[in-house]
């Protein structure tokens, strides 16, 4: 029997009050402020599903005019790769309370249905899954894009800055296109889960699939380059002298799996990011086992630009179109 998302919000916060907090109280009065915790207290998904969740809970608070922060410090510290814009959400764990009369506890899935209730006491949220902007805005009547509330919130540190501008030179200033392969553990770069691994043919005709898309890809843009990103190292290494495509040197870790990495390891993610919102359109590459990962879905909302979905093992027709789905 299937449990009720109210039913499971329910347990696994009874779960985290009973693991992390106090039941006596507290001497000090923590500030009243929302903090979005991603801290490793639960798993938040990949880099896209946990910024997707900032901005969702977010927008929750602008509504609402209620003070907002974010504590993601695992498994790096957020602070070092993204800096506040015009919003200074940042926390320190000193100013979050750890007592259950001072602390309300909420989780939610996708950013949707937030329990914050804005009291006087502070608020911590649990995020699983993403935020869902869409319907938020329809539950406020509003009509806050994605881009427009990570802008607000965040830009690069100096240090992700430089890496974003090393990136970009081999692409000399000019008009690109973007692509976007989601391998997971197919070709056995890194552990996800109990995800599949490819060995021999299987192996061979996947890659070879995927690099036959992209010549099609870069038979429809021949006065562009294209900018190629992916979480498989050997599929990045196989376009080696391809001309015309870009690729970024660097390692890509799933987050909520690799824990420990440097903090140069992390930047890769959102110097990929950074570059894939840049293009002028934006392709993510699904069909034989790839996944249709929401990470170019994203980059494509961070600047508005059009996202289209191919699928490798076709002829290069459209799978699909998305423009502003979050």
């Amino acid at each position: 029997m299937r449990i009720p998302q109210n039913i499971k919000r329910l347990l696994f916060g009874a779960r985290l009050v009973a693991r992390h907090y106090s039941l006596l109280p507290e001497k000090r009065n923590p500030s009243r402020r929302c903090i979005l915790r991603i801290d490793g207290r639960i798993p938040n998904g990949g880099l896209c599903d946990r910024l997707r969740g900032i901005a969702g809970i977010y927008l929750h608070c602008k509504v609402n005019n209620h003070p907002f922060g974010v504590l993601f410090d695992h498994p790096f510290e957020l602070q070092e790769i993204l800096r506040p814009n015009r919003y200074d959400w940042r926390v320190t764990k000193d100013e979050t309370g750890s007592s259950i009369w001072d602390v309300s506890v909420a989780v939610t899935y996708g950013g949707g249905k937030c329990c914050p209730s804005f009291r006087r006491r502070q608020t911590h949220v649990y995020n699983i899954g993403g935020g869902n902007l869409s319907a938020i805005n329809a539950s406020y009547g509003t009509d806050y894009s994605f881009g427009s509330l990570f802008h607000e919130l965040f830009r690069p540190t100096d240090r992700l800055a430089e890496r974003i501008e090393q990136a970009r030179q081999p692409l000399k200033g000019r008009a690109y296109v973007a692509v976007c392969y989601r391998f997971m553990s197919l070709l056995g770069d890194f552990y996800e889960g109990d995800r599949p691994v490819l060995h021999g043919q299987a192996r061979t005709r996947l890659m070879e699939q995927a690099a036959a898309a992209l010549q099609r890809i870069r038979e429809r843009h021949p006065e562009m380059p294209v900018l190629v990103t992916s979480d498989s190292g050997t599929f990045l290494e196989s376009l080696a002298g391809v001309p015309d495509v870009v690729t970024i040197p660097g390692k890509v870790v799933h987050m909520d799996y690799t824990a420990g990495e440097q903090i140069e390891t992390y930047m890769k993610s959102f110097t990929d990011l950074y570059l894939l919102s840049g293009g002028v359109k934006i392709y993510r590459m699904c069909g034989g086992g790839l996944y249709t990962s929401g990470f170019p879905n994203t980059a494509a909302l961070m600047s508005g630009i059009p996202m289209e979905d191919i699928d490798i093992t076709g002829d290069g027709t459209p799978s699909a179109t998305s423009n502003t789905c979050c």
